[in-house]
């Protein structure tokens, strides 16, 4: 897959995965968990209940991260998973509006707006103003951004180290909005500031073409609070090693097993000392008897290995400036 390819890639996996995570996660609300309804509330008769899905920012999934101050959040509002029941007519109201404030709403979800910082319940209430659920959710202040990178699926565990970018490499970049204690903090008012070699994707990310020379660039991200953070990028030439990425591909010193006929797969991450490094090209060697395909996201590297025929093979992953042996192991077909 080419450079372009890639990015394009890696944009619909940020689409696609975001919509897939708002359909299958969340959190149950105080009613949905006990079907009872809480001290000092009024509920209706018919207890329903409600399941809750905060943003989540595009390298990672995270439930009920806080809302920044000045800034917006949408969350999903929904049934129970698998309760077979449907939600009354209900609206939203915030318990504590100097926390924050319910600034819109739908049939499937409510916009929250930061006002200042804390935590205050989102209730649900029905026509009669009973409950019909409510949540915590709180507010932030942003004190710092950090630029991260995403490896093309926030299904795949971040890697929670720091970056940094290959000269002249494209990728895309996420922009961590961060309160005073180093929370991750949602503001979907956030933008990326437009420039050359940066165009801003969503609300906390961007695609970035980084510059052939220099040791540093500087990207800007302003918020719904109508501060401006600039994040610096780190530039660098090559890598010092190519290591199996152990969450997603199991354990380090394995080799990559499946049987002939099938595929098997692993992730690699490039690094430069502790730093994962995004945007370094990776080959490996041609060995006969088996086919290996790279797809590339940030700084992950996925191959995907299939063979007809059965046999243990070590094929060389190479980047710049550093290289790894892989060890394949294709078993006797399955009858």
């Amino acid at each position: 897959m080419g450079e372009a390819g890639t990015l394009r890639w890696v944009g619909r996996a940020l689409v696609a995965v975001t919509a897939l995570v708002w359909l299958a996660c969340g959190t149950d609300g105080d009613v949905a968990m006990s079907m009872m309804c809480p001290t000092g509330e009024t509920c209706g008769e018919t207890l329903t209940g409600a399941r809750f899905t905060g943003s989540s920012p595009s390298d990672r999934v995270s439930q009920r991260l806080p809302t920044a101050v000045g800034g917006r959040q949408r969350v999903g509002v929904a049934a129970p998973l698998l309760s077979g029941v449907s939600l009354p007519e209900w609206h939203a109201v915030s318990s504590e509006s100097s926390v924050f404030v319910v600034e819109a709403e739908s049939r499937s979800s409510v916009t929250l707006r930061g006002v200042g910082p804390g935590s205050a319940y989102l209730r649900l209430l029905d026509e009669d103003d009973n409950l019909v659920d409510r949540i915590r959710f709180g507010a932030a202040e942003i004190a710092s951004a950090q630029l991260v990178s995403s490896l093309g699926s926030i299904l795949i565990p971040a890697w929670e180290g720091s970056f940094v970018f290959m000269h002249g490499s494209e990728s895309v970049v996420v922009a961590a909005l961060l309160d005073a204690d180093g929370g991750r903090v949602v503001d979907e008012d956030a933008a990326f500031v437009a420039g050359e070699g940066v165009v801003p994707r969503g609300w906390d990310a961007a695609t970035v073409s980084f510059p052939s020379s220099g040791d540093t660039f500087d990207l800007t991200v302003g918020t719904g609070a109508g501060e401006r953070f600039v994040m610096r990028a780190a530039l660098v030439d090559a890598i010092d090693q190519i290591r199996l990425y152990e969450r997603v591909a199991g354990e380090a010193d394995a080799p990559i097993t499946f049987s002939a006929g099938r595929s098997g797969s692993a992730c690699f991450i490039t690094t430069l000392g502790e730093a994962a490094v995004v945007g370094a090209v990776l080959s490996i060697e041609s060995v006969d008897g088996i086919v290996a395909e790279l797809s590339t996201a940030g700084a992950l590297t996925c191959v995907s290995f299939t063979s007809e025929v059965a046999g243990d093979y070590a094929l060389r992953l190479i980047g710049p400036g550093a290289q790894t042996t892989v060890e394949v192991t294709v078993t006797e077909a399955r009858p």
